[in-house]
This record gives C-alpha cells, sequence and structure tokens, in this order.
C-alpha cells in the first residue's frame, strides 16, 4: 500500500504539485497578508475549541457532557497559538502590518464566543477532540468525533469566516462536505476506531455581516467512498514518487487559483525556483513541533 497523505497535503497537490513542494520545504511569502491571518486565527480558534471539547469528552459513554465553557482559557489557548504562528513567522525573517495582524486577532474571542453560546452540538455524545490518526494516516487530526444526536458515528470540522454573505454559504459548506477531507476522515476514523462512521459534518462560524453558526452534514456512501479511495491510492503514489525524487512535482500552468494569483508566481515565472534568487519574495518558516494532542479519554 502506497504512503497516506493528509486531506490539506491532497489539497495542496490537487492545486499544484510544486506548491505543495516548496510548501514542505517551508517556503511562505515574506509578507503576511489577510490569507495568513485567517490560517493563524483558524488555527488558534480550533485550539480553543479542543480546550472545551475535550473536557466535554470526559462525560460518561451515553451521557452527553454539560460542561460550562472556559471562555478566558479557550482564549488564553487560541491567542497563544496564534501568538506562536506570527514569532516563527517574524523570527524566519517574514514582515507583516501590525495593525491588519491585531484586527484580525481580536476575532478570536468573537469566534469562541459564537460557538459556545449558539453551540449545536449540546445532544452529541464526544469521544475526542483533535483526534490524531496517527503516522498511517498522514499524522492527519480530525477536529471532533463523537455520536451525534441520533447516536450515529460522525466526524465533524469547525470553519470560521469573518464575512460571508448569506448567499455564498451552502456554496461554502457544500466545498467543505464534499471535499477529501470528508472521505478520509470518516475512513480513517473508521478503520481506527474499528465503529461505522456513517456521517461527516461541518460546523460553520460566521461573524459578519451577521453572527452566524451553521451546521450541515452528508451521509457517507460506502460505494462512493471506495471509488475515492481507489482515486486517492493514485494520488498518493504520484504524491511519494515526487518526494522520493522519481517524478518532477506536477505544475499549474495557469499560475493562480480561484482566489487569485498562486503565491508561488514569481518563485516559478522569474526566480525559476531558484532558491537564493527566492529569498527575495519568500522565507522558509521552521515547522512547528509535533505535539499529542488530545486522544479519546
Amino acid at each position: 500500500m502506497s504512503k497516506v497523505f493528509s486531506p490539506s497535503q491532497m489539497s495542496a497537490w490537487t492545486q499544484c504539485g510544486t506548491l505543495r513542494s516548496l510548501r514542505n520545504e517551508g517556503w511562505v511569502p515574506r509578507r503576511a497578508d489577510a490569507r495568513n491571518f485567517a490560517a493563524w486565527v483558524g488555527s488558534g480558534v480550533a485550539e480553543g475549541l479542543a480546550v472545551w471539547n475535550t473536557q466535554r469528552a470526559k462525560g460518561e459513554e451515553g451521557n452527553p457532557c454539560k460542561v460550562t465553557a472556559p471562555i478566558d482559557e479557550m482564549v488564553e489557548v487560541a491567542s497563544q497559538e496564534v501568538q506562536d504562528q506570527m514569532t516563527r513567522f517574524l523570527e524566519a525573517g517574514g514582515m507583516l502590518v501590525e495593525e491588519d495582524y491585531l484586527t484580525s486577532v481580536k476575532n478570536i474571542r468573537p469566534f469562541l464566543e459564537l460557538a459556545t453560546d449558539h453551540d449545536p452540538l449540546g445532544a452529541w455524545t464526544i469521544d475526542c477532540a483533535e483526534c490524531e490518526l496517527g503516522e498511517a494516516y498522514g499524522n492527519a487530526r480530525c477536529d471532533l468525533f463523537g455520536k451525534d444526536e441520533d447516536g450515529v458515528w460522525s466526524v465533524l470540522d469547525y470553519k470560521c469566516t469573518t464575512n460571508l454573505q448569506a448567499r455564498w454559504v451552502q456554496s461554502r459548506l457544500d466545498s467543505e462536505l464534499y471535499g477529501n477531507q470528508s472521505e478520509f476522515y470518516t475512513w480513517g476514523m473508521r478503520n481506527v476506531r474499528e465503529v461505522d462512521v456513517a456521517r461527516f459534518y461541518i460546523l460553520l462560524l460566521i461573524l459578519r455581516p451577521q453572527p452566524r453558526v451553521v451546521l450541515e452534514y452528508r451521509e457517507i456512501d460506502l460505494e462512493l467512498q471506495g471509488q475515492w479511495l481507489k482515486s486517492a491510492q493514485d494520488q498518493w503514489t504520484m504524491m511519494s514518487l515526487e518526494d522520493e525524487g522519481l517524478r518532477t512535482p506536477s505544475r499549474n500552468g495557469d499560475h493562480a487559483t480561484k482566489f487569485g494569483p498562486c503565491t508561488f508566481r514569481e518563485a516559478c515565472l522569474y526566480q525559476k525556483q531558484d532558491r537564493i534568487l527566492m529569498q527575495t519574495d519568500y522565507i522558509q518558516v521552521p515547522r512547528k513541533e509535533k505535539k499529542h494532542v488530545n486522544q479519546k479519554v
């Protein structure tokens, strides 16, 4: 069996093999922008929510755990995660506009308060938060795993967005519900926990223009998942060959995404991936030390 790669690695490779390769070396644009801030805050919010969900997972089996959200502790953990990411970025030579950074950080508490004040998971039995699948599954981890209000084993992924107009909400949900992560995490958790994982949920937190919490799920079709797995295994094989230097990383000839130019357009078109020349516009941020987070309690 070929090496397994996480959904984020798969998505990056699908976008562009060269982009994935450069990211894996730690390369990022020297100047931080809204995408950096959104990613840092999203990561922090996930860490903050894990504090609460870990406590809720300690209830007796079959008895949904009613735990008051430790909001101050959650905000502290989330803020520290964002601070750590910013520090590693700056120490590597990165640059940012402090005002933009501070504006983004101010969203941490509102996101966490929105999630806890309007929590739709009160009837769930939470098994674990930030659940690690292990090296055999690309060191991937899902935000939350447990039984939903119908008693169905389910995987849930949190997503947060600062601003999303109502007309785009369903489109955002669909893109998350039907991507690699829904198949990967339900397949992985089914194998790791040896239970029938039948649903994948997205819990979307929206701050503006109107604070909103949206919860939606899809039923997992095992036949379709089998087809996905065969395709994923082909993809993992090609990714492995690239990592081993036996295949040249693929390249997106458009050098763009639906959101605009690729972050590595200059690296490919003008600097020709010369690591010395790239240092003009890019830096290498060291990987965050892996920490073992909440397993089943």
